[in-house]
């Protein structure tokens, strides 16, 4: 690496630590919101009825039949960036 690319990575090192919390919180919280969205998604609760479980199902398939939900589920799965 050259001693500009130095100087550089020195210069965004404020601007990357000033924006680090904010950056950290939306990725939690989007951490969270899938965690939410899967646990409601593939777990059955004792007070599920059958239309409960046939929603379930229904959200599934709407995910895995989807190449854009298929891409969503991978990339949430394996977690964001802090960008």
């Amino acid at each position: 690496m050259s001693s500009g690319a130095h100087r550089a990575d020195r210069r965004e090192r404020p601007r990357l630590i000033d924006g680090y919390a904010e950056a950290a919180s939306r990725r939690n919280r989007k951490a969270q919101n899938f965690s939410w969205w899967m646990t409601g998604m593939r777990h059955r609760l004792p007070e599920n009825n059958d239309f409960d479980r046939r929603r379930q199902l229904g959200e599934l398939r709407s995910v895995v039949d989807s190449e854009a939900g298929r891409t969503y589920l991978a990339e949430a799965h394996t977690g964001w960036s802090l960008d």
